[in-house]
């Protein structure tokens, strides 16, 4: 039997390639790359493909607009 998280998550991805991570955030590729070696944005590589999780790319948006709230 499926749970109802398990279910959604097979019409979601899990894991983003750095190009459609790029694509979401709207920067380059080279930025994410150099987010993700500041350690700004989590990765994990799968043999020689890196990937960015779903949950590290909100981590990111959550973290970049808090940042913004505290200069107001």
């Amino acid at each position: 039997m499926k749970t109802k998280q398990h279910c959604e998550t097979e019409n979601q991805k899990v894991f983003l390639k750095v190009s459609e991570a790029s694509k979401i955030l709207g920067i380059s590729s080279s930025l994410i790359y150099k987010l993700v070696h500041q350690g700004d944005i989590k990765s994990v590589k799968f043999g020689r493909c890196r990937r960015i999780s779903v949950n590290s790319i909100d981590e990111y948006v959550a973290s970049c607009a808090s940042d913004q709230s505290s200069l107001v």
